[in-house]
């Protein structure tokens, strides 16, 4: 009985071991090898507790009473499986996070390809130092400070990135092009 319960709910270390980055190796061989003497210890007991020879007992105890109260006893204990009251939970918890993951895996996508678009910018414009102010501003106009759109030092509005807060919701889902993240001025 409780073998099958192992086996139902076995581990995939092979795909556990697949998933642990190299930095935390220790920490998971540390953990197998905790998880596998448990395995081992609760497999050295049987499946099944050894049957008591009440007769003996009967033929030793001179009042008979208490052998066949004691009997009668452990007959009636039953101790339950406890009911997994969790397993859904966790089940749903999986599945948010897995929505999470791919929301985060869609937006990162997204910031790699406008990162691959500023690359080729960079790597099809005129070399910075030969380049003129007019040249710069061709190429990158939404980092050109206009008489339209002027303003005071130290320019927040125009420094390219993220805002504090916009770094804080983290989750964008129409990302301005070209956004790298700055610090905010004091």
């Amino acid at each position: 009985m409780t073998s099958r319960r192992i086996t139902k709910s076995a581990v995939d270390w092979a795909k556990f071991a697949r998933l642990v980055p190299e930095s935390d190796r220790a920490q998971f061989a540390a953990f197998k090898a905790r998880s596998d003497g448990y395995l081992r210890k609760m497999m050295s007991y049987p499946e099944n507790p050894p049957p008591i020879d009440w007769n003996a007992y009967r033929a030793t105890i001179a009042n008979k009473s208490v052998v066949d109260e004691l009997e009668k006893s452990y007959k009636a204990v039953s101790v339950p499986y406890p009911k997994d009251t969790l397993s859904a939970t966790v089940d749903e918890q999986e599945k948010e996070a897995e929505k999470i993951a791919a929301e985060f895996c869609e937006w990162s996508e997204c910031k790699v390809k406008e990162a691959e678009v500023l690359l080729y910018k960079f790597k099809v414009m005129i070399p910075y130092d030969q380049m003129t102010e007019e040249e710069f501003a061709l190429t990158f106009p939404d980092w050109v400070n206009r008489i339209e759109n002027a303003s005071v030092w130290p320019h927040p509005d125009k420094e390219p990135g993220l805002s504090k807060e916009e770094r804080k919701k983290a989750k964008i889902i129409n990302p301005p092009p070209y956004s790298i993240i700055k610090d905010e001025q004091p």
